[in-house]
């Protein structure tokens, strides 16, 4: 693992965010951990992988365009 953010609450500062955001040293090593089933305080972890942002980005304007919204950017 090469490093490991644990993002605030937007709007209670104090609080976790719900997610983490863990960066690791390979992909080998990425894959192993996403095959796993993970488990903290009674709870499954769900692991997902990273999405590039631009692909994220239109796939947020097209549904957006989709539902008739104007997008402002």
């Amino acid at each position: 693992m090469k490093s490991v953010r644990l993002p605030r609450h937007p709007v209670n500062k104090g609080a976790a965010s719900g997610f983490a955001v863990v960066e690791f040293s390979s992909e080998e090593e990425a894959q192993k951990l996403l095959g796993m089933e993970l488990i903290c305080q009674g709870a499954a972890l769900e692991l997902e992988p990273k999405y590039d942002a631009s692909v994220f980005i239109m796939l947020l304007i097209s549904h957006i365009s989709f539902s008739g919204i104007s997008p402002s950017i």
